[in-house]
């Protein structure tokens, strides 16, 4: 009992020592030259002036800022520190992910981004006016994310920002473009003459899509099965690449498939005019067959 009590007594002793560690850690990590009130008043700042959480990013990354988000935490690479900062280990549960998102959206106005006309939604655009800034880099380099705050500090950052309104109609049309440009780049990359070419192309990725749809179920089948957490990242990433090749397989059957039915469309169109004119001419011939008869009788 005594060598028992003993161990509680080390073991109790030890998580004490641990936790009174960790305080003192997190202590110093708040109080460290002052840097740490900046990146807490930056944060403050981006959360009152974000509207989405996406704004509450690029603010932040107006300032030098890389955010990451793992299992509920934020963490933050900064101009300061050329080590990641947890914010919630920082600076409270105030500002855990869910709390940060919580504290935005409460004070967020969305009339900012769009409107109500009748029944009609009219959407605004963010339009940025100047630096553009590298996403990788600022994940990377700690050198470029004192850069780029120096760049918010002389008033370089963040870019202007305008709105311009898009309505239903806009993006409408712009699909419409984006639809014309995949059937022309087809058209004209593949040398399509007829129909029958574009039916036979279509054909041809059909049978490039089906075997990789097969490979990836067996993929699946696999992920099911694996227990392994370290398989079934392997598995997972396999079907993500196979998935992105069937997506733009598919997304070229599709436009094939549009050229196909347009080419039909004209062939109809092409019918009915050949048999208009045709019906046209054939009722010119009789009014002049008539005319003729009727100048026939006068004459005698």
């Amino acid at each position: 009992m005594m060598i028992f009590a003993e161990n509680m007594d080390y073991l109790y002793s030890k998580a004490t020592t641990v936790g009174d560690i960790s305080k003192s850690r997190i202590a110093n990590y708040n109080r460290n030259s002052g840097k740490m009130e900046l990146i807490k008043a930056d944060v403050d700042e981006a959360i009152k002036q974000a509207t989405k959480y996406q704004d509450f990013i690029a603010i932040l990354s107006f300032k030098g800022y890389y955010i990451k988000k793992s299992n509920g935490s934020i963490s933050v690479s900064t101009p300061y520190y050329n080590r990641n900062i947890r914010l919630a280990r920082a600076f409270g549960d105030d500002y855990t992910f869910e709390h940060i998102k919580t504290r935005i959206y409460q004070s967020a106005i969305y009339d900012r981004y769009f409107k109500k006309s009748g029944n009609e939604k009219v959407y605004k655009v963010k339009i940025y006016d100047g630096i553009k800034i590298n996403q990788e880099k600022l994940k990377t380099s700690s050198f470029y994310r004192l850069y780029v705050h120096y760049l918010y500090l002389l008033g370089k950052l963040p870019p202007k920002i305008h709105y311009e309104e898009r309505t239903k109609e806009y993006y409408k049309e712009i699909d419409k473009f984006h639809k014309l440009t995949d059937e022309m780049n087809i058209i004209c990359t593949n040398h399509i003459g007829s129909k029958e070419d574009i039916q036979n192309l279509r054909m041809k990725y059909i049978e490039q899509v089906t075997p990789l749809k097969e490979e990836r179920e067996k993929l699946r089948q696999l992920f099911k099965k694996a227990t392994n957490e370290n398989d079934k990242t392997i598995l997972q990433a396999k079907m993500d690449t196979i998935t992105e090749d069937i997506n733009k397989i598919n997304s070229k059957i599709q436009t094939c498939k549009r050229i196909i039915t347009k080419a039909e469309k004209g062939e109809k169109e092409t019918a009915l005019i050949n048999n208009r004119t045709l019906e046209n001419q054939q009722n010119n011939v009789r009014e002049n067959a008539k005319t003729k008869n009727k100048n026939k009788q006068i004459n005698r």
